[in-house]
């Protein structure tokens, strides 16, 4: 009887899950800094980029760039 109580929930939950609706990124976005800094739970998906540059002690330079991604399950509301 358990098992089907848990079926049914994670079935649910799923189904919310995929009906849930993320803000679209459109034009005309207003910045807001130091907020922008950090992730946006409305949104879907995000991704930040890092690039640089750093010399080694022997005097070589390096260049790098580092992406890193998040990809949300559910929206905030619902989570």
């Amino acid at each position: 009887m358990k098992s089907r109580w848990a079926c049914a929930a994670a079935l649910l939950f799923f189904a919310v899950a995929t009906t849930a609706q993320y803000r679209d990124a459109l034009p005309g976005y207003r910045y807001k800094f130091p907020q922008d800094h950090f992730n946006h739970p409305d949104f879907q998906t995000e991704w930040w980029y890092y690039t640089g540059n750093v010399k080694s002690a022997n005097g070589h330079r390096f260049n790098f760039f580092m992406r890193n991604a998040r990809t949300a399950q559910a929206p905030a509301s619902l989570a």
